[in-house]
């Protein structure tokens, strides 16, 4: 499973900007340019670069913001302006064909996604992750590269796991809450929380 292509432009032009961009390349998309409210990042190199109320009325754009909150606002901003937000799926990305993508969610490179899983609006799943059976990654919420969930994991709305972090079967993790790089998180994270640790405890 891949977006299909066509002519995209990508919001965001930092780091993550390079993984997006490379990310549309690979799915057989063509990029027109970046967006942002600020100066262009190193991945606007060698692409026209606007303001985001410049881009046309009928642009494709991907979400390349990796910090959830921020993206979520632009996300949001882009919808209430009647703008299309491009699904991305990595063709080196292993999907059961019964998963599901939301508006502006991305797949990257390497990551496997099992039966039933579903992502929600500006989700990302990035590199090496794994995903496992019936989990819920939420709306703009992050699982960062070699994450683990295991099945019917629930990664609630702008939450974000840890790069290398391990979830196991059934946890749930709260909305806005983060899991530490490499944490092993054997029960419920509460919204907003901050966990980290093998196995994972609260931290301030």
């Amino acid at each position: 499973m891949t977006a299909i292509g066509g002519d995209i432009w990508i919001l965001g032009s930092g780091g993550h900007g390079v993984v997006v961009r490379a990310l549309v390349e690979a799915c057989g998309g063509r990029v027109l340019g970046f967006a942002g409210d600020g100066p262009p990042g190193d991945a606007a190199r060698g692409h026209p670069f606007v303001s985001v109320d410049d881009l046309p009325a009928d642009a494709r754009i991907a979400l390349a913001i990796g910090d959830n909150a921020p993206r979520r606002a632009a996300g949001e901003r882009l919808e209430a302006g009647g703008w299309s937000l491009a699904s991305l799926v990595h063709p080196r990305a292993t999907l059961e064909t019964s998963v599901v993508v939301g508006p502006g969610a991305a797949v990257c490179l390497g990551a496997v996604l099992a039966a039933g899983v579903e992502l929600g609006t500006g989700a990302i799943v990035n590199s090496g992750a794994v995903v496992d059976h019936e989990c819920r990654v939420g709306v703009f919420a992050h699982v960062a590269p070699g994450a683990r969930l295991a099945g019917r994991v629930v990664v609630g709305d702008g939450a974000f796991v840890g790069i290398g972090a391990t979830i196991i079967q059934g946890v749930r993790i709260g909305v806005d809450a983060v899991v530490g790089a490499g944490a092993v998180v054997l029960e419920d994270v509460a919204e907003g929380a901050r966990v980290a640790g093998v196995p994972a405890r609260p931290i301030v």
